[in-house]
């Protein structure tokens, strides 16, 4: 309950604040979380240590400091969904490869649109949305209800629609063939059906959701990602269709699948490891 209220302040901020100081203050209190929260800045570290290889401790911590600072960006970007906007998005967002997107609704009957916990995933599902397209995301609930129902309303802002994980599987095929989009990460297996993969050297669980669907529906896979840039401004970047597959061996089509995907986002991850949100160990190890 308290984290509801929180939640509902910070909102309640982040509105009424200019946006710049609106990150102001929210990089002050991710600082402090990253001084003051060990369990959450050794486990960043610990991530960060994985990705960026060979780096000094001094470069580690500095990186890991920035994951905090970012992620307090992002909130604030999401507590703003209210003020979102076509000048907004005309303003801050450049949006490359569109075209993947508009040739792959138009070649099949629905597109997986493949993000992870990097950048603004959040904001960039909901740019998307306001563009006019009709987008759903599968999102891990919240235990607590009202924050779960704080996060879907933010969410419906923007015209996204939410479907829970592990829920309506069936609804999810139909809207695969609907010439709509569903968005979900890539990155971490919330549950214990993972594929155990390398993932910048190292073992991981990497969810296998969006190959299924891709396999069982016979839609591609859209890597797409959205950047927070130095100057507070965003990329949305859209990375060439990854097509179904269909050889009759459907445990090797999905490995196939989750390996190139897989491959994708860990190249954005060791790109902008300062904006990739992991607060629990990722690695097993």
């Amino acid at each position: 309950m308290v984290n509801y209220f929180l939640y509902r302040i910070a909102k309640f901020l982040a509105i009424i604040l200019p946006r710049k100081i609106s990150y102001s203050l929210a990089s002050f209190l991710a600082q402090l979380r990253f001084y003051f929260f060990r369990k959450d800045r050794e486990a960043v570290i610990y991530n960060i240590k994985r990705v960026v290889g060979q780096s000094s401790e001094k470069d580690i911590k500095q990186i890991s400091k920035k994951v905090f600072i970012n992620f307090g960006k992002y909130l604030v970007d999401f507590f703003r969904f209210s003020k979102l906007d076509e000048d907004f998005i005309k303003k801050y967002v450049k949006i490359r490869n569109l075209n993947y997107l508009d040739e792959a609704l138009s070649q099949f009957s629905g597109v997986i649109a493949l993000t992870a916990h990097l950048g603004n995933w959040e904001l960039g599902g909901a740019v998307v949305a306001k563009l006019g397209y009709p987008l759903y995301v599968i999102a891990l609930p919240h235990q607590n209800p009202k924050v779960n129902h704080f996060f879907d309303y933010q969410r419906s802002l923007c015209g996204v629609e939410v479907i829970p994980v592990g829920s309506a599987l069936r609804r999810c095929f139909r809207i695969l063939k609907n010439k709509k989009i569903i968005a979900l990460l890539g990155d971490r297996d919330f549950g214990k059906n993972g594929l155990s993969l390398k993932f910048c050297t190292k073992l991981a669980s990497i969810p296998q959701g969006a190959a299924v669907f891709s396999i069982k529906t016979k839609v591609p896979i859209i890597p797409a990602f959205f950047i927070r840039n130095l100057d507070d401004t965003f990329s949305l970047i859209f990375e060439k269709p990854i097509l179904p597959l269909d050889s009759q061996e459907r445990l090797k089509d999905k490995e196939k699948l989750i390996k190139e995907y897989v491959k994708i986002i860990e190249d954005y991850v060791q790109k902008y490891p300062e904006q990739w949100y992991m607060f629990q160990p990722f690695f097993k190890e």
